[in-house]
């Protein structure tokens, strides 16, 4: 299964291509796993959890300063392994796939938890975290079009360096931070349009949101 969505994609995981490369018949297969959905929780859970997760950990540490300035994870950022680029493919289809992420999301949130990512954690502590592991995760996405990441060791040494020279300040909101709700762009048509594309884009996804849509929402011609 490694294999196979290494080459083709977690979206096209056919269990007749892993059975044939298992050398399995594909009864057997299925004898152990009810449908392609199964094939992939059981490949996340006995696979690609525990590199994934630890990669996403040992990248934060490493940015919040916690071990050796010449880490193996900066190799890691750079030269993903096939295991942490299905883990950060994983992340995209636990978004759409219902029983990816009944085991994937809780994964996440689990890590970021024991990272000390919570609701009542320090604002700058919590920052950390969350471009640290976005660095984890991001690089091991990006590889899978570009693969590798050049320099991108440099970067983290540089938000290294950054987490140990940043300072609390305080901070009050003003009013202009605020953007104005409902859209007020001073022209009604185009503010019409624009709360109909983000109720649109809300409702039905990016790809779906279509221009008759929209125009319809806004009890506009298209």
């Amino acid at each position: 299964m490694v294999a196979e969505t290494d080459r083709h994609g977690l979206d096209d995981l056919r269990s007749a291509r892993v059975s044939k490369a298992a050398g399995l018949t594909t009864g057997a297969l299925y004898s152990r796993f009810e449908n392609a959905d199964e094939m992939l929780v059981g490949m996340w859970q006995n696979r690609v959890a525990d590199p994934f997760l630890s990669h996403i950990r040992d990248t934060v540490r490493y940015v919040q300063g916690s071990t050796p300035s010449r880490d193996a994870v900066l190799d890691a950022v750079e030269r993903p392994s096939p295991l942490l680029k299905l883990g950060a493919e994983f992340c995209v289809v636990a978004s759409r796939n219902a029983t990816v992420g009944e085991v994937v999301i809780p994964a996440i949130q689990g890590t970021f938890d024991e990272l000390g990512l919570r609701a009542d954690c320090d604002p700058l502590d919590g920052g950390v975290v969350i471009i640290a592991a976005s660095a984890a995760v991001g690089t091991a996405l990006r590889s899978i079009v570009t693969g590798s990441n050049g320099n991108w060791s440099s970067s983290l040494r540089a938000l290294r360096v950054a987490t140990s020279r940043a300072e609390r300040r305080a901070f009050t909101p003003e009013i202009e931070d605020v953007p104005p709700s409902p859209i007020n762009t001073g022209n009604p048509v185009r503010d019409a349009l624009l709360m109909s594309a983000k109720r649109v884009v809300a409702n039905v996804g990016l790809q779906r949101a279509t221009v008759s849509r929209i125009a319809r929402r806004a009890s506009l011609t298209q």
